[in-house]
């Protein structure tokens, strides 16, 4: 359920996982979910992004299928 990389600004990036992200980035913005990229710390090397999981996968179990159906805190997209 986990990509390769774990940046927006990821050079090995492909056309269709960013296209995957902007499509995510949409609903969570339509929710308040923060999710751009934040460098922090004193050499900038600690760093917080909210990314998508693989296409078709909608939670991080071993095969992207839901283990519950409970959804946590405000966030109403599972």
């Amino acid at each position: 359920t986990l990509l390769e990389w774990d940046d927006t600004n990821d050079p090995r990036a492909p056309q269709d996982f960013l296209a995957h992200y902007t499509a995510q980035a949409a609903k969570w913005d339509a929710e308040g979910i923060p999710h751009h990229h934040k460098s922090f710390g004193s050499s900038q090397r600690k760093r917080m992004v909210r990314m998508p999981l693989k296409k078709h996968t909608k939670v991080m179990t071993m095969d992207g299928s839901a283990a519950c159906q409970k959804i946590l805190g405000r966030v109403k997209n599972p």
